[in-house]
């Protein structure tokens, strides 16, 4: 029997290759390349119960099977609820005739079966990244779909489809604790643009790094016991919990390096055409950093890497000047990775940008020659190198040795801390309101009380405080102060109108001109 109806999703059907069947269960198998491999058990008793309530209303769209039967294109759910149906409330199921179902059945050949298996799908809302990831992926590689096309077909902008289709890049660790919800999309979008060492570097829960054990985790050392045995310590997704995405890009800015040759040029494409053209001209191109210097984590021995004071902008932007020497800086590290622009490392030859430092360079050598020599001071500048560099080894040991410790040290503290006192006016107490104070001494204001929840109280006190110290307008963090107090019910600026109302404005009147009489003396103007 040939169909009337149009499935949905925009595919037409067409009457003169299409049949409408009603297909015995036995004979529908499920594709091997649909993109869905979780389904939401609740969501499908929720489907199957409306099946039996009111039969299968709309129909599945199947093609035949060179191995007999057919291969469902879109209503995979609709079959798995039908199943659970038979199986539930096998009567029931009898009675709507759910073990057969209503199918349009079409010759499809491999471009367009997979536009209507990845389509139907990704319109839906229950569906995880990874696999949205998936789908884009293969009407990429088999139906010849672009981003921007992909974007434009299920109503989400380019970036969308882009940061999910980046996804697929994530170390099989990170897509199965993501698949497990140990932490949200925004920061396994942040780890898929990482490189696959970085990425398992920011997962591991033995590598410390500011304040806390990993890039994503953050420890949660007060809830176990740390002379427990093995078996009976927490697991890792109850010893870590994730940080926020923001504190994830933080450190990701402080602990990862962002190679020249690996920036992605749908996120920095004006980068990307730089370094293209750099490439093409056999042009210089240096690593830079608006830090002072490049974190230790993000550190390269054999790469040079230009701090803050060592190179200076030369694009004409931002009230820069052009030079002869300007050269393509990359940021590396630290904030604004991954951009680029024209820098002036020159300092022994530039005089636009550093004549300053060169007359300073001449002083002190002519100082230094006039007063020592130029052979003895030339030697006194290699011994003086040579102990910076012993006395850096020393340091990078020492280093390396409490970074050793560092467990140790952690297990003394949970461990101290677990036998501590920890009553309202206790030492760990007075840890917390100090801290809480922003190192100062605590505002007044408030009682600390006799109780654990008269302390969370003044605890509290203590960080609006520090908010309320920061409202005068003009300083840069009154918009996120006003925010705060706002969020805890209190209208700032309606407190300061009460307490302080603004003056009046004074109306000033036009003074009386005066006027000479007759005899030269002067006299009031009338009017």
């Amino acid at each position: 029997m040939t169909a009337v109806a149009s499935p949905a999703n925009g595919f037409a059907v067409d009457p003169g290759h299409s049949e409408f069947l009603r297909i015995p269960q036995a004979e529908l198998h499920e594709s091997p390349l649909n993109p869905r491999t979780r389904y939401d058990e609740r969501g499908l008793l929720e489907l199957a119960a409306s099946l039996l309530s009111s039969g299968q209303l709309t129909p599945i769209i199947v093609r035949p099977r060179k191995a007999g039967g057919y291969e469902i294109a879109a209503g995979h759910r609709r079959f798995r609820a039908a199943k659970l149906a038979c199986h539930k409330s096998p009567d029931g199921a009898r009675y709507r005739g759910l073990h057969e179902m209503m199918a349009i059945v079409r010759s499809l050949d491999d471009k367009t079966f997979i536009e209507i298996l990845n389509v139907e799908n990704l319109q839906r809302d229950d569906l995880h990244p990874l696999e949205e990831a998936t789908g884009f992926k293969q009407l990429m590689e088999k139906a010849g779909y672009d981003v921007a096309k992909i974007a434009s077909r299920i109503g989400r902008s380019t970036k969308y489809v882009y940061d999910r289709v980046k996804l697929l890049q994530l170390v099989p660790e990170a897509k199965k604790l993501f698949l497990d919800g140990a932490f949200e999309a925004g920061h396994a979008i942040i780890l898929a643009r990482l490189a696959p060492a970085d990425q398992k570097r920011a997962l591991d829960p033995d590598r410390s790094g500011n304040g806390r054990i990993g890039g994503v985790f953050y420890p949660e050392h007060f809830h176990s016991d740390p002379t427990l045995p093995a078996q009976e310590q927490l697991k890792l997704e109850d010893a870590v919990k994730p940080v926020s995405v923001r504190e994830l890009q933080t450190w990701v800015d402080d602990n990862v390096r962002m190679t020249p040759e690996r920036i992605d040029p749908f996120l920095f494409p004006e980068t990307a055409q730089q370094l293209a053209a750099a490439k093409d001209h056999e042009l210089k191109v240096v690593h830079i950093t608006h830090d002072y210097r490049v974190p230790d984590a993000a550190w390269d021995e054999k790469q040079r890497t230009y701090g803050e004071h060592a190179w200076k902008r030369a694009d004409g932007k931002h009230k820069s000047k052009p030079c002869d020497y300007a050269v393509l800086g990359v940021v590396v590290a630290g904030p604004g990775a991954g951009e680029a622009f024209q820098v002036c490392v020159r300092k022994d030859k530039c005089k636009v940008h550093w004549a300053a430092e060169q007359r300073q360079l001449a002083a002190e050598r002519k100082y230094r020659e006039k007063s020592q020599g130029g052979q003895k001071q030339r030697q006194s500048r290699e011994d003086d190198e040579a102990r910076w560099r012993r006395e850096q080894a020393e340091r990078d040991a020492e280093g390396k040795r409490w970074q050793q410790a560092h467990p140790a040290i952690l297990k003394a503290i949970a461990e101290k801390i677990s036998r501590a006192p920890a009553g309202p006016s206790s030492r760990l107490a007075d840890e917390i309101v100090h801290a809480c104070a922003g190192g100062q001494k605590p505002v007044g204001g408030a009682s600390r009380g006799n109780t654990l929840e008269d302390l969370v109280r003044y605890a509290a006190f203590q960080l609006y405080a520090q908010d309320a110290a920061d409202l005068s307008p003009g300083y840069y963090q009154h918009a996120d102060a006003v925010k705060q107090l706002r969020a805890l019910g209190i209208d700032a600026q309606k407190i300061v109108d009460q307490v302080a109302p603004k003056p009046k404005p004074v109306v000033q009147t036009a003074a009386k001109t005066p006027i000479k009489n007759k005899r030269g003396s002067r006299a009031p103007r009338r009017s």
